[in-house]
């Protein structure tokens, strides 16, 4: 049975899910705990860096959020990549290739399904 994907824009009040899915996927590539420590307060997701375009979108697999990605404007013909996560359960199933491809083409508009 085909996997219902979607990206969607993510709500502000996802936040706190956001810093968990980065700090878990961080940790997973083998940095010390003394790292995450000190790393973790940069690693919190804040809504306001995102202000006001909040270009944040999320990758669903059959309504389960399994990452995301957000866009910084650089200027009006420049978006840039900041974020990409992808939950561990979910890693080495392509999900990364499409927020990356989904990053790719964006000019910070809607988000898409399929």
């Amino acid at each position: 049975m085909p996997l219902n994907r979607r990206v969607r824009r993510a709500d502000p009040s996802e936040a706190p899910f956001l810093t968990q899915l980065t700090i878990r996927s961080k940790a997973q590539w083998g940095y010390s705990e003394h790292f995450m420590t000190v790393a973790t307060p940069e690693l919190e997701f804040r809504v306001e860096k995102f202000v006001p375009d909040f270009l944040v979108y999320l990758l669903e697999v059959d309504q389960t959020r399994v990452g995301f990605c957000s866009l910084l404007r650089v200027d009006d013909n420049t978006i840039e990549l900041h974020d990409l996560f992808i939950d561990l359960p979910h890693i080495g199933h392509g999900h990364g290739k499409r927020l990356w491809l989904f990053a790719l083409m964006s000019r910070g508009g809607e988000a898409s399904s399929g």
